[in-house]
């Protein structure tokens, strides 16, 4: 995979992920960091736990972290390997 069309996949990614974390955790008082975290850990390669993302609770933009976390795993694996889409 050429370095253009991996950049763009981690693009969309990310876009994916930020939705996902909008969509969970945009509500303090209904945020479902759970259900995050059972969704990055069935798409994504990366150990991901609900205390790593429970204190976002309100604060989706910081889903950043978890990104980061997902962009890490590619890079030690030399390649963007995901489960499904």
């Amino acid at each position: 995979m050429s370095e253009k069309h991996a950049s763009h996949i981690l693009d969309v990614f990310n876009d994916l992920i930020l939705t996902q974390c909008e969509r969970c955790l945009a509500s303090a008082k209904e945020a479902q960091p759970e259900e995050l975290v059972a969704w990055v850990t069935e798409t994504f390669p990366v150990a991901l736990h609900v205390e790593d993302v429970a204190s976002f609770k309100g604060e989706p933009e910081k889903a950043a972290e978890v990104w980061a976390r997902v962009v890490e795993r590619a890079e030690l694996e030399g390649s963007v390997d995901i489960r499904c889409c």
